[in-house]
């Protein structure tokens, strides 16, 4: 099972006190980062990754609401610091491309 599909468990509201995002915003960025990860590999894109494209963005919501460090997203995800860093750098890159809105505001 993905780590985020655990939190999947938690009531609306806990989960986004948690995660700082509702769990629709979720299911939208997840969708967007999806047809990202698709697109790429038509194109000859990245080879297969450690992380679902729902875990790049649950380490990188993560990221952002806790403060963590890369250093322990990495330990606590099973990779390196360096690519830590990566996903969260590709994870906002391609929501600000993606014009996302929520409440009137980009959420990137």
């Amino acid at each position: 099972m993905e780590r985020w599909h655990r939190a999947f468990t938690k009531n609306d509201a806990d989960f986004k006190e948690l995660f700082g995002v509702k769990k629709e915003i979720f299911q939208e960025m997840l969708a967007i980062l999806t047809d990202a990860r698709e697109k790429r590999r038509q194109k000859g894109g990245p080879r297969r990754t450690k992380l679902s494209v729902g875990d790049q963005l649950f380490m990188t919501l993560q990221y952002w609401r806790e403060y963590r460090t890369m250093a322990h997203l990495g330990y606590d995800f099973g990779i390196s610091k360096s690519t830590v860093s990566d996903i969260i750098a590709l994870v906002e890159n391609v929501l600000i491309r993606s014009g996302i809105v929520i409440g009137g505001r980009n959420i990137c």
